[in-house]
């Protein structure tokens, strides 16, 4: 008995998606032990039969008959949207703002991490300001190894902490990313999906053969002598959305392993090694989908010397600053948080 409270406690205390229709449900039980799953009604029995024998606190999914032979699955709906900041405190304001845009204009009421660099953890200043977002226990601190600048660029690839083994679905965003309009329909829809979805971007050959390859890693793929398409697009890995760590994992490792290899093997450069291998890497297996988030993502460069901003008027989700420094994507992502608290209020 004490087990099957454990699952019911389980079951109740997260939202779930019930895949096929792609509702967002709360389970309820009254006192005669009826449940409630969205449009499906169950009895406590039902709920027994699905309860896995292993350990329930790392579950994700679980799969019931009702009305005697009638299929439903359910995916537990506890998402998290993480960063990595390192170096310079312009990259920490940078997040600040970009977790007020999700706050304000997201509606995000899920859990956050940042990755960072062992010095932070004591970072007075730093943690007063996290503070003040008064996100308490939903803001985690995470500390990875970030001895050489390689580790801050390839850390979006190291999920193996505890917080990620729990969550689903997991979104990656640089520090440079607003966010303008709620996520959780995006989020909800891909709760299934096995691929990694990231933002189609550039033409994979960069413009001819005699481009660098840094951005797209098609120099790689030849050299490996995967087949590809030069005039086929690649991805930004600025934003990455992905079910769970147990399909995704294996692929990130991989991709932080290979670029230390190609490290020790040719020296280090500098240079886009994060966005290059993870084309090289998820492009060569096909676990990748580009075309989703196009939808969503607003890859906007700012035009040279300026702090010029959207315009505000077509808000996919997400905007990605580029084309210019920490400095100058700061103050223009300021400016843009400022002009959509003006819209909002201007609108109400």
């Amino acid at each position: 008995m004490q087990h099957a409270q454990e699952w019911f406690d389980y079951i109740l205390s997260s939202q779930w998606v019930e895949l096929g229709n792609n509702n967002l449900i709360q389970p309820q039980r009254n006192a005669d032990g009826i449940w409630t799953l969205g449009k499906i009604t169950v009895c406590d029995q039902d709920i027994l039969n699905a309860c896995p024998s292993s350990d329930i606190s790392n579950l994700q999914e679980f799969h019931i008959l009702h009305d005697s032979w009638k299929a439903a699955s359910f995916k537990i709906y506890r998402p998290l949207i993480y960063f990595c900041a390192f170096g310079k405190n312009e990259i920490f304001e940078c997040v600040y703002t970009a977790i007020q845009s999700l706050i304000e204009f997201g509606h995000w009421q899920h859990d956050i991490a940042i990755l960072t660099s062992e010095d932070k953890k004591d970072d007075f200043q730093l943690l007063l300001l996290l503070a003040s977002l008064n996100l308490k226990k939903r803001l985690h601190l995470i500390i990875v190894p970030a001895s050489e600048k390689i580790d801050w660029y390839i850390s979006r690839y190291r999920i193996d902490h505890p917080i990620f083994k729990k969550a689903q679905p997991i979104l990656y965003l640089d520090t440079d990313i607003m966010c303008d309009a709620p996520l959780d329909e995006l989020l909800i829809s891909l709760i299934n999906s096995p691929l990694i979805h990231a933002c189609k971007e550039g033409v994979i050959d960069e413009g001819g053969p005699e481009t660098s390859g840094y951005w797209y890693g098609w120099r790689l793929m030849q050299e490996d002598h995967v087949p590809f398409n030069p005039k086929g697009f690649g991805f930004s890995s600025g934003v990455l959305l992905f079910n769970n760590t147990k399909t995704t994992q294996p692929f990130f490792d991989m991709i932080r392993r290979s670029t230390n290899g190609f490290i020790q093997k040719n020296g280090y450069n500098g240079v886009s090694y994060d966005q290059r291998f993870a084309n090289y890497i998820l492009l060569k297996f096909k676990q990748v989908e580009i075309n989703i988030l196009e939808k969503w993502v607003y890859l906007y460069r700012i035009p040279q010397q300026t702090t010029l901003t959207p315009s505000g008027n077509n808000k996919r989700g997400l905007v990605h600053f580029l084309n210019s420094s920490t400095e100058n994507k700061l103050i223009t992502m300021k400016k843009y948080l400022n002009d959509l608290r003006f819209r909002a209020k201007y609108n109400n």
